[in-house]
Order: C-alpha cells, then structure tokens, then sequence
C-alpha cells in the first residue's frame, strides 16, 4: 500500500513539473504585460491539437511535432497581441477580461468545429519504469524531462539575453525600462510569443 503511494506521489511530482512549465508561461505574460490571459489554457488545447494532427494523420515524429507547435503557438501568441491584447492595454480591466472571453469561445468553437467532442491521444510506447517497488510511467518522466530542459532554457533566456533582461526590467518597472531605451511594445510581442509557445 504505501508503494502505491509512493509511486502515485512521484508520478504526481513528475506532472507537476509541466504545470509549473503551464504556469511559468502565464506568469511571465501577467508579470509583463499585466493582462490576465483568460484564453491560455486555450492556446495550450490548440498546441497540443496541432502535436496530435502533426503526429497522427501526417506522421510526423513527436519531437519535431512539438517544435513545430512551439513555433506555431509562438505566432499565434504574437498575432493575439497585436490584434487583441495590444489595442486593449490601456482599457479597463473589465473589457480586457471580455474580451479574452470572447477568444476563448472563439478557440473553443474552433476546435470543436475541427476535432470534434471526442477524447484524443496520441499512443506512446514508453516502458513503464521499474525502481525498486516504485512504478513511473516512460511518458510521464519524458514529458516532466521535457518540461524541465524549457525552463532551463527559458532561466538562460530571461536571465543571460538581453532581451530577457529587458523583459524582466519591463516586468520590474515599466517606465523606467522605457527611460532606459526598452521597446515595451515589442517585449509585450516577444512576451506573448514566448508564454503562447
């Protein structure tokens, strides 16, 4: 019994390293840009739709499935912000709500449209892993290894570029990153495009 929990424990552990990778995402964009991005979870539906049409009906390997989807939902981040999120920076909080609430119905809609309201997987043929008396699943660690490399990378990005610097200095202060030649527009584009992928 007490194996059991141990193994469910860590298999919890291990998918609680790609929600903290979720979380990351909509943290940097409410940190930067100071918008409660309603529609996230949508954008995270619509990436992983896209891994599963790139995997399963085109036949593309996962890895490079999921790179495209990174990129694909890095433009779709953009695109949200010139053509939503941006005109609506200064407006009440009230419409900017609204207005994600719309896009989220909007995406919703789509992928029913598309997909349709049936479950959808893509089979992974990843041994179950065997220490000891504990039990991990090959995709669980694949996926919390995974999530783990991109936030190192994104540690790297924010902390080790200069435009991650000038995300976090906008993030700090917004008008003293303006005073000190940041571009708050295009790191508000470059924010969306990274919490979207």
């Amino acid at each position: 019994m007490f194996e059991q929990v141990l193994s469910a424990a860590m298999n919890g552990i291990l998918l609680g390293g790609v929600l903290a990778l979720l979380a990351f995402g909509l943290n940097l964009i409410f940190g930067v840009v100071k918008i409660i991005h309603m529609a996230y979870g949508q954008f995270v539906m619509l990436g992983l739709y896209l891994i599963y049409v790139l995997t399963m009906q085109l036949r593309l390997p996962l890895v490079f499935s999921a790179l495209i989807a990174v990129f694909a939902m890095a433009i779709l981040g953009s695109l949200t912000q010139l053509l939503v999120i941006g005109p609506l920076l200064g407006a009440p909080r009230l419409n900017q709500l609204l207005a994600l609430a719309g896009l989220i119905i909007v995406l919703e809609n789509l992928a029913m449209v598309i997909w349709g309201a049936d479950y959808r997987g893509i089979p992974l043929y990843l041994p179950i892993l065997n220490i000891g008396n504990f039990y991990i699943r090959g995709s669980c660690l694949f996926a919390f290894l995974g999530a783990l490399i991109t936030l190192g990378l994104l540690y790297l990005f924010l902390n080790k570029t200069y435009v991650g610097l000038s995300i976090r200095a906008t993030a700090q202060d917004t008008e003293i990153a303006k005073l000190m030649g940041v571009n708050s527009r295009l790191v508000y584009f470059i924010t969306l495009a990274a919490g979207g992928a």
